[in-house]
């Protein structure tokens, strides 16, 4: 058990250190001393990054245009446009902003009806720009960034998302949306100016939730570029915060990061303590714990326990419907299945994998996966399949500067080629995991898909 008083929080646990990672980094340091090095200074004051205002793409809004074809799609990137402008310029000077008769000649037949209400204030803006709120125009653009979001669309919604917390540009909440959405299509450096400012700004103005949900973000960032060091700082600021402020919730996230730096340095042991401890903190029903048991699940898989594994990646399945997230979990159950020996499922898994990898691109991400396919497909020694897995994760890690996938996938690629397995393991006997997974399981199982 662990016990929590007050802001200077003191930490006791009546279990062994060496049994619980998440108490050892905390009870070894006095709570006076903890206080004293952590208490805010009134008179500092945070270097908040600016809004990013430059872009990779060839014109603004580019990407739109990519993705969102015909008139829907030459309306939003219009209306994305006018924000930023519009955002920017003093209020006596928006009126000049905009042509007249603009909103009327932008106006178009939307087949969504998702889309007509936010639109709707876009072009009102452009209407009558003294006559709306900053509030509404960032409501707006954040509405269609979830509608691009969940249809796929990454850039779009990136793109507003943007423009929403361009609107907003005290908002917190809104700067981290922008800087999550910027880490999931790997784009790292705009991830990272985002996730700061959303820190910043939360610290600032009291809104700890997206003060905490901004570390936790830079250290996923800063996991994907492979500087552990850095990524365990802004974790543990994350886990400081949620102590703080009493929130299981985000307690739980920073926990079940941490586990995931703890197995990317290699040390699976403590990873999987880790985890347990994000276990208890997500307790039932909780939105991150598929995601918990799809991470745990990889763990057990590098320490070859390839059927407990399998097990829980298929309990997760149902669970994952966003595209390169179930690219990834298809491409873990592949592994679990060519350790465990079973080539039916094995290839079932690989087709609908790779049908998502080739659809979703050079999605952030996907390099772990095509790595992971080649483990799988090693495992049952179809090494053409292991080769053009394992050659196609170094090209995509290449182009992402994700430098410790870039790195498995050539030590993997060379080891194939001399036709060489991945290391096989002898697990040691793990009840507790059997134990842990079959209480993932029935957890998983009590949730409604």
């Amino acid at each position: 058990k662990t016990w929590r008083a007050g802001r200077a929080s003191l930490i006791v646990s009546i279990v062994p250190l060496t049994k619980r990672p998440f108490a050892s980094a905390y009870v070894r340091f006095p709570s006076k001393t903890m206080a004293r090095e952590r208490r805010p200074d009134p008179d500092r004051r945070w270097r908040i990054p600016p809004v990013p205002t430059h872009t990779s793409h060839s014109f603004a809004g580019a990407v739109l245009l990519e993705e969102l074809s015909g008139p829907p799609g030459l309306a939003l990137w219009q209306s994305s446009r006018d924000v930023q402008p519009w955002s920017i310029a003093p209020p006596a000077e928006r009126p000049r902003l905009f042509a007249p008769g603009a909103a009327a000649a932008r106006a178009v037949a939307l087949d969504d009806p998702e889309l007509k209400a936010p639109v709707g204030v876009l072009l009102k803006m452009v209407e009558r720009p003294t006559a709306i709120r900053a509030e509404e125009v960032a409501a707006a653009c954040a509405a269609v960034s979830r509608w691009a979001e969940a249809r796929g669309a990454t850039a779009s919604a990136l793109a507003f998302a943007e423009a929403a917390a361009g609107a907003s540009p005290e908002d917190a909440a809104l700067a981290f949306v922008a800087g999550r959405l910027a880490r999931r299509r790997g784009e790292y450096g705009r991830a990272e100016t985002w996730l700061l400012r959303a820190a910043g700004l939360g610290r600032r103005n009291g809104d700890w939730e997206s003060h905490a949900l901004a570390w936790i973000g830079m250290g996923k960032v800063l996991i994907h570029r492979g500087n552990l060091g850095r990524a365990r700082r802004a974790l543990l600021r994350a886990l400081r915060v949620a102590l703080r402020t009493r929130r299981r919730d985000l307690e739980g996230m920073a926990l079940h990061n941490l586990f995931v730096v703890e197995t990317e340095k290699g040390d699976l042991r403590s990873a999987e303590e880790w985890a347990r401890e994000a276990f208890e903190a997500y307790g039932p029903g909780h939105a991150e714990l598929p995601r918990l048991a799809h991470d745990l699940a990889h763990v057990w898989t590098l320490e070859g326990y390839f059927r407990r594994a399998q097990a829980v990646f298929r309990a997760v399945l149902p669970h994952f419907s966003y595209p390169t997230d179930r690219a990834f979990l298809l491409a873990n159950l592949a592994c679990a299945s060519g350790g465990a020996g079973d080539r039916d499922a094995f290839l079932e898994a690989w087709s609908a994998a790779w049908e998502l990898i080739e659809q979703r691109g050079a999605q952030a991400g996907l390099s772990r996966a095509l790595i992971e396919l080649a483990r799988g497909a090693a495992e049952l020694g179809d090494w053409e399949r292991a080769e053009h897995a394992a050659s196609r994760a170094v090209v995509l890690a290449t182009r992402r500067e994700e430098v410790k996938a870039r790195a498995e996938a050539e030590t993997l690629l060379k080891a194939f080629r001399s036709r060489k397995s991945p290391v096989e393991l002898a697990p040691a006997d793990n009840p507790d995991g059997d134990t842990l997974a079959a209480d993932i399981i029935a957890r998983l199982n009590a949730i409604p898909v």
